[in-house]
Order: structure tokens, then sequence, then C-alpha cells
């Protein structure tokens, strides 16, 4: 519903006052094909979260809610720590590739940008430490709830896990990437807001108050990381605001009005951007077999497509939605259905303590809070969030044993765990 009330703000959004900040016309202003088309999409979607409950998924979800863990807080520690040392580590290479600090003290961050994308801060397997950390930091902060540490335990982990926030964030700044540092955002926010919602005394205000506090902390990120690209000027900080919120689903009208094609319309380009580079088409030569373009060739030409349609081509993003129209028109709504059912039994893991959902549900919850921007979910990032996501399962099925829930369960409480005390509880679970 978030991600919609972006959209409708950008349909009623005053075409003269955007026109004036974006430079170019205002397709979108209560068109009604863009209307049926964007609401079709979220429908579709949701029909497809709403078949789990049809296959059952939905009550499986409640037979087991708590853990089993010796000596949680080493369990909780050790991923934690090792993400941050490689993450360090990434960032320390980074720094020795180009100069981080001076460019970002110049306002100069559009040159740190170029400069990974013309792979100039090339580190190899490094680069994935990145994403490896969000993703354990995902499942820490959930499983912390489930442990309830107590006393120097309780206090260690918060210390080791904030500083882990902390390194991911500064690499994030340091390389001026948005598309990394708002996953981990959302993310940690996804998973506190479900731990307070499931709390006995929950506050639907303490809930709201959060999550617009959650917003805002994202906005203040992205402002500046706009000012260390050099974008200081409070006309380049709106209007750049603008271009990742609603300028899209100006193009999204674009392309459903027939005023703009992508060069690569109708061939998959933004289906499945995974299959097109890494590990997947250095096997098996996909872009070779299916004539696709380069993920580098696909973002390039979209400026050449904005362009010749008359928009602003400082802007090249269609939307998630308007991605999926270039490729599959209409059928789009199948494509999202089906997103839609695989989503919802991740939610249900998700809600169920699953380790492999504890990592891909935050980040499909991304993905449709970044409708706005491109189709995200299967970029190369979600083949690295995929990958740790495995590790962290082999990691749980030999540290954990799951509790399932009985009457009795709600007599059972946590008593307090010294630091390396050899068993914890989980949420409203029981001890084996």
């Amino acid at each position: 519903m978030l991600s919609y009330c972006i959209f409708l703000f950008a349909w009623l959004f005053p075409p003269g006052l955007y026109t004036g900040y974006v430079r170019e016309p205002d397709l979108m202003f209560l068109d009604p094909s863009t209307f049926i088309f964007y609401t079709s999409c979220v429908m579709a979607f949701l029909l497809g979260v709403r078949t789990n409950r049809f296959l059952g998924n939905e009550a499986r979800t409640k037979s087991v809610v708590g853990i089993s863990v010796h000596t949680p807080f080493l369990y909780l520690c050790v991923p934690v720590l090792l993400g941050t040392v490689c993450c360090c580590i990434y960032l320390k290479l980074l720094g020795g590739k180009i100069n981080l600090l001076g460019l970002l003290a110049a306002q100069d961050g559009n040159a740190i940008k170029m400069a990974g994308q013309v792979g100039q801060l090339e580190t190899g397997r490094w680069s994935s430490s990145l994403l490896m950390l969000t993703a354990i930091l995902w499942w820490a902060s959930f499983r912390a709830k489930q442990l309830r540490l107590k006393g120097a335990a309780k206090n260690t982990f918060r210390i080791l896990f904030l500083l882990g926030v902390l390194v991911d964030t500064a690499t994030c700044v340091a390389t001026v990437d948005r598309t990394n540092l708002m996953p981990l955002i959302a993310g940690l926010a996804v998973v506190f807001l479900f731990s307070r919602a499931s709390s006995e005394n929950v506050k639907l205000y303490k809930i709201t108050l959060f999550g617009l506090g959650s917003m805002a902390v994202v906005v203040a990120f992205f402002f500046a990381i706009a000012v260390l690209r050099g974008d200081a000027a409070l006309r380049l900080l709106i209007m750049g605001f603008l271009g990742y919120t609603i300028v899209s689903y100006n193009r999204m009208a674009a392309l459903l009005l027939g005023v703009m094609h992508d060069s690569y319309e109708g061939r998959g380009a933004f289906l499945f951007p995974f299959l097109r580079a890494g590990y997947f088409d250095s096997l098996f030569h996909l872009s070779n077999r299916f004539n696709w373009p380069s993920s580098f060739s696909v973002w390039l030409s979209a400026f050449g497509s904005v362009s010749s349609a008359g928009l602003n081509p400082a802007f090249n993003f269609y939307s998630t939605f308007g991605d999926l129209y270039s490729d599959l028109g209409w059928l789009a709504l199948v494509y999202l259905f089906v997103l839609g059912v695989s989503v919802g039994y991740l939610w249900s893991r998700f809600r169920a303590g699953k380790t492999f959902a504890l990592v891909l549900y935050p980040w499909c919850a991304f993905w449709i809070l970044f409708w706005p921007g491109f189709n995200i979910l299967f970029d190369v990032r979600a083949l690295e969030i995929t990958k740790m996501a495995l590790a962290l399962v082999v990691y749980d099925q030999l540290r954990i044993r799951y509790v399932r829930e009985t009457a009795e369960t709600e007599a059972t409480t946590a008593s307090g765990l010294s630091l390396f005390e050899p068993a914890a509880t989980g949420l409203e679970g029981r001890l084996l």
C-alpha cells in the first residue's frame, strides 16, 4: 500500500510543478491507462499473495515458533563478526583503488560512481561481502529477538550488531550506491516492525512512529548521498528525490501510450537480469544463446530511449511495472501473479522463522518498496543474497532445533542468560 500511495502521489502530482522541476512533459497526470495498468499489476500481485491461503501455507506457519540453541551468544556473534570483518576488508580494498575520502569530501561522488560502472573498483569475490553482511544483519536481528539475550551477552551483541550496521552503511556511502543502502534499512525495519506487531502489548502509534522514522532515515541518507555526489543545490535535491520516486511512472506512462519504446523491448531483458550476467551467463552462455544484451547495454540504451521520447534523459528508470510492460505487455499481470504466490510463501516462512525466508523476504519487501525504481528482485545482487541465505540455512541446521508450539509453552519462560549459557528459548518457544 505504501508503494501504491507513491504511485497515486505521482499520478496526482501537479503537472506544472512536475515540468518545472523535472523539465519534461507530464504524461501520467490523471491518465486512465496508467492508472488501470498500475492498479491491475498491484491486484495481480496481491491475488498471488492471497493464493497462499488456499495452498495451506498460512495454516502451517503456526506450528513452528521457537528455537533452541547452545551458546546463543556465539551463535549470533560469529556470523555478524565474520561478515563485518569481510566488509571492512572490502572497504579497505576499495580505498586502495581510489581516493574515496578525498572525492567524498570534495562532493565528487559521481567520479566514484562512474569508476564502479567502468570496472575500476573491481575487487573480485570481496565485492560480495557487502550484501553478505546485509543478509547476516537481517538474519541476526530476527534471531536475536527470538533468543532474548540478557545482561552482558545482550549488550555485547548490540555493540557488535551496531558495528556491523555502521560498516555496511559506510561501505554503501563510500560507493555512493543507494540501491545497496536502502535494502539494509528496509530489511531491518521489516524485522523490527514484525517483532513489534507480534508482541502482546503492541501499540499502533509506536509502530506508525517507527515506520515514519524509518522513512525519514531513508530520505536523510538519500539526500546525504546526493550531496556527496555534488547535488548540493536545493533544486537539484528536489529533482533527484522526484527522480527516484515518481519520475519513473512518467516513463511507464510513455510506454503505455506508445510514445516511448525501449531498444530491447520484448526480449526478456528485464524479467530475470541475473541470467544474463555473472555465474549463470559464464556457465551457460545464455546471453549468446538468446541474443540478450549485457546489463550495461540495457542501462545505457535506456538513456537514448528516454531522450527520443522527449523526456529528460537524466532519469532512465521505467519503474518495475514499466520494465515488465516493455517485455511482456499486459502479460506482466501473469508474471506478477506468480511472484505474488512466491512472495506470499516467503512471508509465511518468514513468520515461522525459517532461515532462508529471514534473508529472502526482506529482499522481496525492498523490491516492493522499490517498485518506482527498476525490477531489482532478480538483479545480480539477488544471487549474492540467495547464496548467503543458503549458507545460513546450513549454519542453522547445524546449530538450532525448532520448537513446536503446545499448550504448555505459555508457561515456559527464559531464565537470564550469561555470556556463554548453553541454551535459550525462542518467541513463545520451549527448551528441548
